[in-house]
């Protein structure tokens, strides 16, 4: 509507990217502090930024930022000689925490694991835990498609306000290999500090293990109609294919074969011998 306005400030069209840069706050002006069980770390060296749908974070351990267990993966390792895992995490400005798998990226929607620390003094303490999940081989025979399509993988995902993206659902698929992450407690405090912080703490090491296997994959199809066909009438798949074989290829063999023999001995009869008499 200012378009046709010369004393009105137009909206820029370009420059997005570093217009926002210059505003939003950088890695050294949001983190004050990171401890992995009381171990201090350098938060800028792991956290590395990414833009979202959400705005700029920070991911820690992230295979979308950084390359798995290289120089800026951070070990967070856990063994029953050292069952803690605490993180620990102080900042300078008001944030969002998230809690996710490694190749999962921070979402408008996604607010069961989002945690915010806005007010100063604030401290918080949440309690997860973890279950894994594992493939059988076969799984990747397994079109991903058929199973979005019927809605085996996850309901489609859209934007609530329909002016955002128009509606449009989102086709993110969630990972194979992702672990289930549950809050099992959380707790707030309140101190006299201008600092917010909040400690990420596993309870227990992961006990228990999804596991996702086919059902039944092709041969066993195969065998099943056999097996049916088998009990009730007595057939087979072998069965099924002499029936096919019987009524094309053996009958267009026979056919044309027969044909040739008429042929072949008809030729035969018409054409007598030659005899002394005809000489």
């Amino acid at each position: 509507m200012y378009e046709d306005c010369e004393e009105c400030m137009k909206c820029p069209k370009t420059g997005y990217k570093r217009a926002a840069a210059v505003i939003r706050a950088n890695c050294s002006e949001i983190f004050d502090e990171c401890r992995w069980n009381e171990r201090p770390f350098d938060c800028c060296r792991y956290f590395k930024p990414i833009d979202t749908t959400i705005g700029l974070c920070f991911l820690l351990n992230s295979v979308h930022t950084v390359e798995k267990h290289g120089p800026h993966w951070l070990p967070l390792e856990m063994d029953s000689e050292n069952p803690d895992g605490d993180l620990f995490l102080v900042y300078n400005r008001a944030v969002s925490t998230h809690i996710m798998n490694e190749d999962d990226i921070p979402h408008i929607l996604l607010r069961r694991l989002q945690f915010q620390q806005i007010v100063p003094g604030h401290e918080e303490k949440i309690y997860i835990t973890l279950q894994h999940i594992v493939n059988d081989p076969l799984v990747r025979s397994v079109d991903i498609d058929c199973l979005d399509n019927h809605n085996l993988i996850a309901p489609p995902t859209r934007i609530l306000q329909p002016w955002y993206t128009e509606g449009y659902p989102c086709h993110c698929y969630p990972s194979c290999t992702e672990s289930e992450i549950r809050v099992v407690g959380r707790h707030t405090y309140n101190n006299d500090f201008d600092e917010r912080s909040v400690k990420l703490k596993l309870m227990i090491h992961p006990t228990q293990r999804y596991r996702r296997q086919i059902v039944r994959e092709d041969i066993d199809v195969v065998v099943s109609i056999g097996g049916i066909l088998g009990l009730f009438t007595g057939s087979s798949i072998l069965s099924i294919a002499e029936f096919f074989y019987f009524f094309t290829v053996r009958f267009i063999n026979y056919t044309v074969i027969g044909d040739e023999d008429d042929i072949g001995s008809f030729a035969v009869d018409d054409s007598e011998p030659s005899t002394d008499e005809d000489e």
